[in-house]
């Protein structure tokens, strides 16, 4: 989208419409970095931290951690599929206020079935989910403060979407 909108000719389109692909540039660049950011700083802690998935548990108990092993097996902490999972419910939750606590609700539950599934133990899943919406929510205020995508109710947590 962010591709398709630059490369519009800018200056044969009217006010209004410039106006327009400005938002929609705006959206798609949060959204890209909304998920990007996080996901590329909780793929560098899992590097850092090395702790052992669930399924290492037998051979090598609850605590093992192997920092810089760039091993799929010692890549738990965090989750990045929660991670994603907080990052795209407070998207939802920002774009779509009416259905802000729905969206959080799904993306938890989404993310929380990693533990079943045993590919991370909780402790991943809600770090990994915690990191997702707060460093979302982060931008989107960051983004607010400078007047663009957002804008700031001085009484608000969450900052609400320019039309």
């Amino acid at each position: 989208i962010m591709t398709v909108i630059s490369m519009q000719d800018w200056r044969s389109r009217s006010l209004s419409t410039q106006k327009m692909l400005v938002r929609a540039y705006e959206r798609a660049a949060f959204i890209f970095f909304a998920i990007a950011i996080p996901g590329i700083l909780i793929n560098i802690a899992k590097q850092l931290i090395g702790r052992g998935r669930p399924r290492t548990f037998d051979e090598y108990g609850a605590y093992v951690f192997s920092p810089f092993e760039f091993t799929h097996q010692f890549q738990s902490f965090p989750s990045g599929h929660a991670t994603t999972a907080g990052s795209l419910g407070m998207i939802v939750a920002l774009y779509f206020p009416n259905l802000r606590w729905p969206a959080l609700i799904l993306a938890g539950v989404i993310a929380f079935a990693r533990v079943p599934a045993k590919a991370h133990y909780l402790s991943d899943v809600l770090a990994g989910y915690l990191i997702g919406t707060l460093a979302t929510l982060l931008i989107a205020r960051w983004l607010a403060s400078r007047a663009t995508t957002f804008k700031m109710n001085p009484s608000a947590l969450f900052p609400q979407l320019k039309r």
